[in-house]
């Protein structure tokens, strides 16, 4: 590789460090954000009234009675300032597939020597007509008198909605990165354009965060990177152009007098970026890496008579 192609797979390099240095931190507060405000369980709980949109024999919707449920309760905190019943930020395919049953077909209903089978094909007939009863009464009716089967097939018909959910929660979630990375772009003054000319022509600095990025690639998965926020503070010692000083005008640090389009484009370059997410520019990281690994030239064979 030249010289030039090999400074501008460094360059890159080290910015893709950068954005997955502050791609952590957008993802922090976006996890802080959706922690205080209940973002998983408002997701989850708009797919489970999707999924279960119908109404038991009694009128009570179904999903009240399946929150009702002692299995369900231990998923959730309680909290009187809520009016409704709290949700839990996760439930798996099989506690929502033995909660469901136990809920449309507790043991003791349907007659008398009935399997859960045969309790489900039962208690389902006996359900207010809704798509929701239609979708059970298939599934119940393809189980035939297998239990396994019956449970399995409620558990793969949770995953597809629950695919569904994990879309919602990620266009969502990618909304909030946005907005935090202009706040993060903004207040550190993190400027893509100045940090690619810095690494560009300052040797030392690009040296200090190829080592640091090298490391990053090298970890297993990006919960190892938390112990590596530390090391941002080192990078920054090196002066590169992150966070805002007195300086003077010409400093890529100082604050500008007047609106500064090449400015607001560099800010908005690293917004755009860290609303990938960490673990987008934690898997372009690693692949470059190993990209720069099979790149280097390989070593002077001694035995050899060529230069």
């Amino acid at each position: 590789m030249t010289g030039v192609g090999s400074q501008v797979l460094e360059v890159a390099f080290g910015l893709l460090f950068i954005y997955l240095l502050f791609s952590l931190v957008c993802s922090a507060l976006q996890e802080l954000v959706s922690t205080v405000l209940g973002g998983r369980a408002e997701q989850l709980g708009r797919g489970l009234r999707q999924l279960l949109h119908g109404e038991m024999p009694s009128g009570a919707p179904v999903i009240e009675e399946l929150l009702a449920h002692p299995r369900m309760q231990e998923l959730t905190t309680s909290s009187k300032a809520r009016k409704t019943r709290p949700l839990p930020s996760y439930i798996s395919a099989r506690t929502f597939s033995l909660t469901l049953l136990d809920t449309i077909a507790p043991p003791g209903s349907g007659e008398p020597g009935q399997d859960l089978v045969g309790r489900a094909r039962t208690e389902v007939a006996k359900l207010k007509d809704s798509q929701f009863k239609r979708k059970l009464a298939g599934i119940v009716d393809a189980a035939g008198d297998d239990v396994g089967k019956l449970r399995l097939e409620i558990e793969h018909w949770y995953d597809d909605a629950m695919n569904r959910v994990s879309g919602w929660y990620k266009r969502k979630s990618h909304v909030w990165l946005l907005v935090f990375g202009v706040l993060v772009a903004a207040t550190w003054n993190v400027d893509t354009l100045q940090v690619v000319d810095k690494l560009w022509n300052d040797p030392a600095a690009r040296a200090a965060v190829l080592s640091q990025a090298d490391q990053a690639a090298q970890a297993p998965d990006t919960d190892d990177l938390e112990k590596l926020a530390g090391s941002y503070q080192d990078v920054k010692a090196l002066e590169l152009p992150v966070g805002w000083t007195g300086g003077g005008s010409d400093s890529p640090r100082a604050f500008p007098d007047s609106i500064n389009l090449t400015k607001i484009l560099g800010l908005l370059l690293t917004a755009l970026a860290v609303s990938f997410g960490a673990p987008f520019w934690f898997d372009a990281l690693s692949k470059l890496g190993r990209l720069r690994a099979t790149g280097k030239p390989e070593g002077r064979n001694p035995g050899s008579a060529n230069p």
